[in-house]
């Protein structure tokens, strides 16, 4: 199950970005070692998943608004709902890597691809503080 959210321009029908949030889990061990702390196994996570945006909008700064739009959703569930510590993301290429790294994920060992960030991180850059983590 998932929720998926589309970006569409002022007066228009057309899609130019969408994003999916889904509820996940990932094993401690699947972790960087600074977000391997806790009891639980599986940790509880959130997953973007197929952020993408339209071609011809790439290099204008709006995928790190659809990516913020996303985090600031994610950070509001983890308050309200049941509680998750990380956000996962796949990559789809290097580039898509780069993209997520620049906003703070890290790669998860053994599987570059998959990115990761702690959800009190995200909260904290976004001036959220999260009441719980």
């Amino acid at each position: 199950m998932s929720s998926t959210f589309v970006w569409t321009p002022d007066g228009s029908d057309q899609a130019v970005g969408y994003y999916s949030l889904v509820a996940h889990t990932v094993t401690r061990g699947s972790l960087p070692s600074k977000l391997r702390s806790g009891r639980r196994d599986p940790i509880p996570a959130a997953l973007i998943g197929k952020l993408a945006l339209a071609g011809e909008l790439h290099g204008e700064g709006l995928g790190g608004q659809l990516l913020r739009d996303a985090l600031e959703r994610l950070v509001v569930a983890s308050r309200s709902g049941p509680a998750f510590r990380v956000i996962v993301v796949d990559a789809v290429d290097k580039a898509a890597e780069g993209f997520y790294q620049h906003y703070g994920f890290q790669p998860v060992p053994d599987r570059p691809s998959r990115l990761v960030i702690h959800v009190g991180r995200v909260a904290e850059a976004l001036g959220m503080n999260a009441a719980r983590q």
